[in-house]
């Protein structure tokens, strides 16, 4: 990489007033879905699913 200093930044636009910003979008920590009845899922899949699940709630920003 160089020492070179950024180009300067541009103006902001005058006279528009950008839109508020949205809320982020809520949380939820929900619950790994339930097979439902008469669903066909692969077991090893399913179970991989849940590990995976049940590992990322462990690392959830909560």
């Amino acid at each position: 990489l160089t020492d070179e200093l950024a180009p300067p930044k541009p103006p902001l636009p005058e006279g528009e007033v950008p839109p508020p910003r949205p809320p982020p979008p809520e949380e939820k920590d929900e619950e790994f879905p339930e097979q439902k009845a008469g669903e066909v899922i692969s077991q090893p899949m399913m179970m991989a699913a849940r590990q995976l699940h049940d590992e990322a709630r462990k690392w959830s920003s909560k």
